[in-house]
């Protein structure tokens, strides 16, 4: 039930379901800033498309609402960014 949504983040590629799940990929690494995302908790997640070895760890948040700003985890690669609501 995904989307293309290009005004979601500015310096990626996005699909959203929103308020349950966000995918962005990023052709470069570094800071990005995020459209609004409902407050909740959410599982988030990278994906490092060079390689096989698919996500990493995902991290819980506690996301108040509103727009926000991730960091890739180096700032020169691509990656891809996988945010989900938790029930």
């Amino acid at each position: 039930h995904s989307a293309p949504n290009k005004n979601f983040s500015s310096s990626g590629y996005c699909m959203l379901n929103p308020g349950l799940e966000y995918v962005c990929f990023y052709a470069n690494g570094g800071n990005k800033v995020l459209g609004s995302i409902p407050a909740g908790d959410y599982e988030m997640k990278w994906w490092n498309p060079r390689t096989a070895g698919g996500f990493s760890a995902p991290q819980v948040i506690n996301h108040g609402g509103g727009v926000s700003s991730v960091a890739t985890p180096d700032s020169t690669n691509d990656w891809v960014l996988h945010i989900k609501k938790r029930n």
